[in-house]
């Protein structure tokens, strides 16, 4: 547990995973309402902001937004794996592997 020598234990990496899901929920949990009680502020402090970004909220909430379908979340997976896979193994080409 820990780091030993310069190897990081998987303890290390599963509580940094777990920090980054923790953080995540937090803000799908309170951004929706933060950003609706800021909205005014925000158009203001940010006037070059594109009125379709401002929009979202107002799509979303007319309902042509739409929630992820179970598919779109599995692919987004996926390719996530995908893409940690990848940068894994360029980054024991360029370190190396010990």
């Amino acid at each position: 547990m820990g780091v030993r020598g310069d190897r990081v234990g998987p303890a290390v990496t599963l509580g940094l995973l777990v920090a980054w899901a923790l953080h995540d929920a937090e803000e799908l949990a309170t951004g929706p309402r933060w950003i609706s009680e800021n909205l005014p502020t925000l158009r203001e402090r940010f006037p070059g902001v594109p009125e379709p970004v401002w929009a979202r909220g107002r799509l979303w909430k007319a309902g042509v937004l739409k929630p992820a379908r179970a598919r779109d979340v599995a692919m987004g997976l996926a390719v996530a794996a995908g893409a940690t896979t990848v940068s894994h193994a360029v980054a024991r080409r360029v370190v190396g592997s010990r």
